[in-house]
């Protein structure tokens, strides 16, 4: 079983959920550790990618357990952003991207996997309720309220604007 095609997706659900490139390359490595040691299993999944993910998700539960700290945040990578767009066009990009990424960071933990998992990877429903091993109702509740918060900062105006 060729497990590198997902090694792509997995390190960007890590990136996501680490918000440090270095440390989504080490989860995504050590899942696929596991995929290989695990190949046999694997090789009879219809879609080995809901097992990948629970793993790196376990994993970066557990290396939250044993650190017990926040995520770190690191500045956003330059190739998020086309430099050819000119340098005002590129501040204000960046700007942005790093508003919604801190955003993002301050959701509680499973409404940032759940909105990810959905926005990003195009999971659906109960496939996010496999990988972080929660009900579907679960899912969708945080999905709605991770959803309503981001829209709240982005998209209703402030009260400030109001006045």
């Amino acid at each position: 079983m060729d497990f590198e095609k997902y090694s792509p997706v997995i390190k960007r659900f890590a990136l996501s959920l680490t918000q440090n490139y270095t440390l989504a390359e080490d989860l995504t490595q050590e899942t696929m550790l596991r995929a290989v040691k695990h190949r046999a299993t694997v090789a009879k999944m219809d879609d080995p990618r809901c097992w990948l993910f629970q793993i790196v998700t376990n994993l970066w539960r557990d290396r939250l357990r044993a650190k017990r700290r926040r995520p770190a945040r690191d500045k956003l990578h330059t190739e998020l952003v086309d430099e050819s767009c000119g340098p005002q066009t590129t501040v204000e990009i960046r700007e942005h991207l790093e508003n919604v990424l801190a955003s993002f960071q301050e959701l509680p933990e499973t409404q940032r996997q759940v909105l990810f998992l959905k926005t990003v990877e195009e999971h659906s429903i109960d496939e996010i309720s496999q990988i972080l091993s929660r009900s579907r109702n679960n899912v969708k509740a945080n999905l709605s309220h991770a959803r309503k918060k981001m829209r709240q900062k982005f998209l209703e105006p402030s009260t400030d604007d109001k006045k």
